[in-house]
């Protein structure tokens, strides 16, 4: 197993995610860095999301939504989320 698939497994099943921060996303940028976790706060429309899932873009994800995974790059076109960063 690699030291990154291990690094995301303990931070799920120990509850370490979150310990590495997260920003609140609600502008058009694309951002990229190494993000475990994506919730929707307001309903938002990714026009970009790259990671360990397979998303057809655009879509919409309504509030409360929780996209958990492992996400390298992503892009709202409108909305508002919290990215939490990965170790």
């Amino acid at each position: 197993m690699s030291d990154a698939r291990r690094t995301e497994l303990m931070e799920y099943s120990t509850g370490t995610e979150g310990l590495h921060g997260f920003e609140v996303i609600n502008d058009t940028t694309l951002h990229t860095g190494n993000y475990i976790r994506l919730i929707v706060i307001v309903d938002s429309v990714f026009t970009t999301l790259t990671g360990n899932s397979t998303v057809t873009i655009p879509q919409t994800f309504k509030a409360g939504e929780d996209l958990a995974g492992k996400w390298s790059a992503f892009q709202i076109s409108s909305g508002e989320l919290r990215a939490y960063k990965g170790a």
